[in-house]
C-alpha cells in the first residue's frame, strides 16, 4: 500500500516541478542605439552580433534580443532633434526588424519625421518576417519636428515591424520597445503541456494498479 502512494507522490511531484520549470513569459525590451558608430547599418548588432561594415568601423557584441535589422542606418544629423544616437532609414525609406522568436501585445518607440510629402511615415506590424504573413497592426507617424513617443498595440504573435520615413535621417525612431503590454500570466509551453500529459498517464497507472492490488 505504502508503495503505491508513494509512487502517486513522486507523480505528483515530478509533474507540478516540470510545470514550474517550463512556463514562459513575455519580457520588453529596448533598442536604444546608444554607443552605436553612426553611418553604420545596426545590421545584428542586437542579435548578439554586429553593425554591419563601413568606412568607419564596425561595432560588435551586442545584446543577444533575436532582432536583426535591415537597411536601418545609426544616424546624427544637424537636422534631426537630439538625441544623439538613433536609426533611420536612410536610403531606402523603410527599415525592416526582424524577430525570429516573435513578439507580443505591441510596441513603442520615440520617432521624428520632418517630411510626410514623398514618403508617408509610418509603421507597420507582421505576423511573418521581411514583413510577411498578415498585417497585425498599421499607425501614420505623421509629421513632427521633435521627438514624439508613440505605441501600438496589437494581438496575436509579430515577427517583424516595418518602418517607413522619409531617407537622409528626415525620419529617425529611438528607444524601439518590444513585448509592451504583452501577457504577463506563464503561459505552459506546448512540451510542458505534453509532460503534463504523461503525468496524468502516470497517475492514471499507480491508480490502476493499486485497485488490483487491493
Amino acid at each position: 500500500m505504502n508503495l503505491f502512494k508513494k509512487g502517486m507522490g513522486t507523480a505528483l511531484v515530478l509533474v507540478a516541478g516540470l510545470l514550474a520549470g517550463g512556463v514562459a513569459t513575455a519580457t520588453p525590451i529596448t533598442m536604444d542605439f546608444d554607443g552605436l558608430t553612426p553611418a553604420t547599418s545596426v545590421h545584428t548588432y542586437y542579435d548578439g552580433g554586429c553593425t554591419a561594415i563601413s568606412i568607419f568601423s564596425v561595432d560588435c557584441c551586442g545584446p543577444d534580443y533575436g532582432v536583426v535589422w535591415k537597411d536601418a542606418t545609426v544616424g546624427t544629423s544637424p537636422d534631426a532633434p537630439a538625441p544623439a544616437a538613433f536609426a533611420a532609414p536612410f536610403l531606402t525609406g523603410q527599415a525592416t526588424m526582424n524577430v525570429v522568436a516573435g513578439f507580443e501585445g505591441g510596441l513603442s518607440l520615440s520617432y521624428y519625421n520632418l517630411s510626410n510629402l514623398v514618403i508617408v511615415g509610418g509603421v507597420s506590424v507582421y505576423s511573418g518576417l521581411d514583413g510577411g504573413g498578415t498585417l497585425l497592426a498599421y499607425a501614420d507617424l505623421g509629421e513632427t519636428s521633435d521627438w514624439d513617443f508613440f505605441s501600438l498595440a496589437f494581438a496575436g504573435t509579430a515577427q517583424s515591424a516595418v518602418f517607413q520615413g522619409f531617407p537622409v535621417f528626415l525620419s529617425g525612431f529611438d528607444d524601439v520597445t518590444l513585448n509592451v503590454n504583452a501577457p504577463t500570466n506563464p503561459v505552459p509551453e506546448p512540451a510542458t503541456l505534453g509532460v503534463f500529459g504523461l503525468g496524468l498517464l502516470l497517475m492514471g497507472l499507480f491508480a490502476g494498479l493499486r485497485r488490483r492490488h487491493n
